[in-house]
């Protein structure tokens, strides 16, 4: 599921990279602190998984995402959408023989952000569908 999060943050981060020079997004570098809950839909058996990761991020970092992606050249974007305060995409990757569909909303305002991610997977139980929260705020300097 920690993954799953580094994946989401990567793709926001390339995306911020990619459209860096139209309009820089309403994201205050520094020490986050990220809270994401990933739980499957319709499967109640299986207890929603809470995480909390703590990154630096920094300039450089948004300007060098693509060392955080870990798979990109297995996914391909689909769809994106690029605003100060928003971003929002769809992305498809292939990982270990199964289809995953991924569909994201962030929400950002400098010190603050929230979104939801989407996936739906093809696996060899059937299909899932894992839903991801995400909030995160800034909590000081790296």
């Amino acid at each position: 599921m920690n993954r799953n999060f580094t994946a989401l943050f990567a793709a926001f981060l390339l995306t911020v990279a990619t459209v860096a020079h139209a309009e820089a997004p309403n994201l205050e570098p520094g020490e986050w602190q990220f809270e994401h809950v990933t739980s499957v839909e319709g499967q109640d058996m299986i207890p929603p998984q809470t995480d909390n990761v703590r990154q630096c991020v920094t300039r450089e970092d948004v300007a060098s995402a693509e060392n955080f992606l870990e798979s990109g050249e297995n996914c391909e974007v689909q769809r994106m959408s690029v605003s100060r305060d928003q971003l929002s995409y769809d992305m498809v990757c292939i990982e270990a023989g199964m289809r995953v569909e991924m569909q994201a909303e962030l929400n950002f305002a400098g010190t603050r952000m929230h979104g939801e991610m989407r996936a739906n997977l093809d696996s060899p139980m059937g299909e899932m569908v894992l839903l991801t929260r995400l909030s995160g705020e800034r909590i000081g300097d790296c």
